[in-house]
């Protein structure tokens, strides 16, 4: 009795990591405020002042609480006074977001063949982390360069609920400070590698040397899905110094004799 292999042939793996931790003791002062202490936190956990958009007008800057000898403009973060004391200072600093440590990593890898085609692809995510942008990831302009693409939605009169402050070369007092404002969901899921190939049948080379001839196309991080859109979501927080993700595109042929 002849056996035939099967028509369709799939296979499927799944990887899940979830890790959590939490400080339970660190040597803090005991006049630390709550809302600026470490323990019971993740290690990694960020604290910088909570933004409450951007000033619109001039009676939100009169009326809401200053840095100390720094009067805001129009377009700047407007920080929260977290302790109620009428300046905005070190003391209105607390945790923000989430650790840079993703929570959870995942990968999918799935894989067929049918009658002589296979499909291959490998996915793979990460999601409950933040990262923080800060240096050129808020400057605008540095260095004499060109401004990156989402800088050209920033604050202007006409242009109020735009994502980038007002652009300046020397107002950094109410941008260069750790805030909410620059704190990034980075979770992210990426087909990393996609493939698919032809076999073709045996039967066409019976009369040569040829006993397998195989063509494909591939796919090096062909997609993301990411609220992240300026930056690699995989980038660690700080200066957005790395070499963008290339998007690689391969055609070839497999010969066996």
């Amino acid at each position: 009795m002849v056996q035939h292999p099967p028509i369709f042939s799939y296979s499927a793996t799944f990887n899940y990591t979830y890790a959590r931790n939490r400080i339970d003791f660190i040597d803090e002062a005991a006049n630390i405020p709550s809302y600026q202490q470490r323990t019971g936190h993740p290690i990694g956990q960020f604290f910088g002042y909570i933004s409450e958009g951007l000033y619109q007008d001039q009676q939100e800057i009169d009326n809401h609480p200053k840095i100390p000898g720094v009067e805001p403009k129009l377009g700047q973060i407007k920080y929260k006074d977290i302790n109620k004391d009428g300046v905005i200072d070190a003391l209105d600093i607390t945790s923000i977001g989430k650790s840079e440590t993703p929570q959870n990593i995942f990968g999918l890898n799935l894989s067929g063949e049918f009658k002589g085609f296979d499909l291959s692809m490998l996915w793979q995510g990460a999601s409950g982390y933040n990262v923080m942008r800060n240096g050129e990831s808020f400057t605008g302009f540095t260095y004499g360069g060109s401004a990156l693409t989402y800088v050209l939605n920033n604050w202007t009169p006409d242009n109020p609920k735009a994502t980038f402050p007002r652009l300046s070369l020397e107002d950094y007092s109410y941008k260069q400070d750790p805030s909410s404002f620059w704190l990034h969901n980075a979770g992210y899921l990426r087909l990393k590698n996609i493939e698919l190939g032809y076999t073709f049948p045996k039967k066409i080379f019976r009369n040569t040397s040829i006993s397998r001839l195989r063509i494909y196309v591939a796919a090096t991080n062909a997609l993301t899905f990411s609220k992240e859109k300026d930056f690699d979501p995989e980038s660690a927080s700080g200066y957005p110094y790395y070499y963008p993700v290339t998007r690689l595109t391969s055609v070839g042929i497999n010969f066996s004799f």
